[in-house]
């Protein structure tokens, strides 16, 4: 177990009051440096309270810099965009220090590279992503 954070948790972690959660909406996120830990969160009221959660669970230093970006490398920049068993990846460094990283990832996992959905003669089809 990790000893606690020497930072004080944002605001909308403060407080006596049982923390209410989205709308059933949990996501899984995995590390995109070191060991690549991967973990499961129940998302918050908003990206900020998400992003902390994820941040804290996988066990950034500093939870307040985590982002998260789609498998396509793209950043989530609203909570709306987070759907329910989503498979995401977060990092704590700074946008322009995570590029490289991200790209590696994506294209490791084969993402990027999905073929596009088709239809073939007699009516089977394949569909690309989620």
């Amino acid at each position: 177990s990790r000893p606690p954070s020497p930072l004080l948790k944002p605001s909308f972690l403060r407080g006596k009051m049982p923390r209410e959660v989205g709308p059933g909406i949990r996501i899984t996120a995995e590390c995109m440096e070191g060991d690549r830990r991967r973990v499961t969160v129940q998302i918050g009221r908003s990206l900020a309270e998400s992003q902390w959660l994820v941040g804290e669970k996988i066990g950034f230093p500093d939870p307040s810099l985590c982002r998260i970006y789609n498998k396509h490398g793209a950043e989530i920049d609203k909570n709306e965009l987070l759907r329910d068993n989503d498979f995401v990846y977060a990092t704590d460094r700074q946008p322009e220090r995570h590029s490289t990283v991200l790209q590696k990832t994506v294209s490791r996992t084969g993402s990027e590279a999905a073929p596009p959905s088709t239809i073939t003669p007699g009516g089977a089809s394949t569909i690309a992503g989620d």
